[in-house]
């Protein structure tokens, strides 16, 4: 996450977590057919913490990153059932989380956020994290109105214009299979804004 990108959420921190915990879930309808009951499940940028509270509600060992300090404290003073399973990182840097492997992972509404360089890390990064026959689950925008030509949104955060086929080609090249892509209207119902969810599999 660029600088200008990471001063938005920490500056207005409060409004974003609203925000995010109001709205619908963008994969809500694809975590359980996603990641069964009892997988452990790791969400990039988790943002207020919702979709790793459906995570665990849905029966899975769910866990979050979250790089900006103030959301993720927000998260947590809301719902303590999150303390421990909610830490600091940021794509491509993650180290080694929670100590260990997963068997699925959640990228939702985050790899617009990185430049080209740091998502192809980033691919590499995740697929070292997966156990074999991992999955992941992405989504990013489809269609959004408002972007510039610098690739900037009306708050100066970076929304690089990937595609499902840039982020298809990314990922097998990273040793993913890809299983499925689907483009969903917009969760808040914003006229002209779509979102395209992408599942993989770990090749081996």
């Amino acid at each position: 996450m660029d600088e200008r990108t990471a001063r938005y959420y920490r500056e207005r921190a409060n409004e974003t977590f609203e925000r995010f915990d109001s709205a619908p879930s963008r994969v809500g309808a694809y975590l359980a057919t996603t990641f069964p009951p009892g997988s452990r499940v790791l969400d990039l940028g988790a943002g207020s913490g919702k979709d790793v509270r459906l995570l665990l509600a849905n029966g899975c060992d769910a866990y979050g990153i979250e790089p900006t300090d103030e959301l993720r404290g927000l998260a947590i003073n809301r719902y303590p059932e999150l303390s421990g399973r909610l830490i600091s990182g940021k794509l491509p840097d993650l180290g080694r989380p929670f100590g260990g492997t997963f068997d699925g992972i959640l990228c939702s509404a985050v790899l617009m956020h990185l430049t080209q360089t740091e998502l192809k890390l980033a691919s590499h990064v995740i697929r070292n994290l997966l156990r074999p026959h991992g999955k992941l689950l992405i989504s990013i925008p489809g269609m959004r109105p408002d972007i510039s030509a610098e690739h900037r949104d009306p708050d100066n955060r970076l929304y690089e214009p990937y595609t499902g086929a840039d982020l298809r080609k990314t990922f097998e090249a990273a040793g993913l299979r890809f299983l499925s892509e689907h483009e969903d209207p917009d969760p808040k119902n914003r006229p002209g804004y779509s979102w395209i969810i992408l599942a993989f599999e770990v090749a081996d």
